[in-house]
């Protein structure tokens, strides 16, 4: 009886090693009808930033590893819009030849909206109008020697982030005029984030995130006003006199501006910018 046990364990024996084999085998590429293995292809970059306004192009780098021999990579793009919170069809934006191992390639606007649709409607001819948190996911397919193509994992990809120009970190440096108390000086980090092509939210002087504002540039001549978030329960105004500005050769904000305390009397606040790097 032992005997016939020992030999029936056998094909289940067999079964669970040629299930462990092809786990190990499993392909994790995608590939169209007809198409080899090998072909992938890693972009070197992965995560990029469109800062509106700001960027006339973005140079892509793809590593081509040794493999099979590919001929040229097809890059396919879609559109993430987070005001309508849809993404777009998928469309072949541009076929690239590669020659090496290296494949660099630049991308603009004009690429960028190509094609795409968002609710039946293009991307509109303004980038300054799309909506900051938007993205474009670029997919890459690697186009073998015989004509087949391979569809790269999904986590090879680039997706370029909708942003402006005055998002990111700063360090802080001021004054705060108390009425009563007297001024006090600032000096503290704060992170600006986009919420539109040319405003970003901030907070009012020292007093932290319960006081939000939101500073907003004029293009034309680079001169910045700070309002009330809408949390804040404090009117802020901007001081007469004393011209707030971005200054776009060196990144800093320069800004001046008051509240009404319940007294009555202003706060005054002078701060200046500078972008951390």
């Amino acid at each position: 009886m032992k005997k016939i046990i020992s030999i029936s364990r056998w094909p289940l024996l067999l079964g669970i090693l040629l299930l462990i084999a092809a786990s190990c085998n499993k392909n994790e590429d995608l590939v169209t009808p007809n198409a080899e293995t090998g072909g992938l292809i890693f972009p070197v970059t992965s995560n990029v930033a469109y800062k509106l306004a700001n960027t006339p192009q973005i140079e892509i780098t793809l590593d081509v590893p040794v493999g099979p021999t590919i001929t040229s990579i097809k890059v396919y793009n879609s559109f993430f819009s987070s005001a309508d919170d849809v993404t777009s069809a998928e469309v072949l934006m541009k076929e690239v030849p590669v020659t090496g191992a290296t494949v660099v390639f630049t991308v603009n606007y004009s690429d960028l909206s190509s094609g795409i649709l968002i609710n039946g409607n293009p991307l509109p001819a303004d980038e300054t109008q799309l909506s900051i948190g938007s993205s474009w996911k670029l997919v890459y397919h690697s186009v073998l020697a015989d004509g087949r193509e391979v569809v790269n994992e999904s986590k090879n990809t680039t997706t370029i982030g909708v942003a402006n120009i005055y998002a990111g970190l700063y360090h802080v440096t001021g004054t705060f005029i108390h009425p009563t108390a007297g001024p006090r000086a600032i000096d503290e980090d704060k992170y600006l984030t986009a919420i539109s092509a040319y405003s970003v939210t901030a907070t009012t002087g020292d007093l932290g995130p319960d006081y939000p504002t939101i500073i907003t540039v004029n293009p034309a001549d680079n001169s910045a006003v700070v309002t009330s978030g809408a949390a804040n329960p404090y009117d802020v105004q901007m001081t007469v006199g004393t011209p707030s500005y971005y200054d776009p050769a060196t990144g800093k904000f320069f800004l001046y501006y008051f509240y009404l305390g319940t007294n009555g009397l202003p706060r005054i606040i002078e701060e200046e910018y500078t972008p951390i790097p």
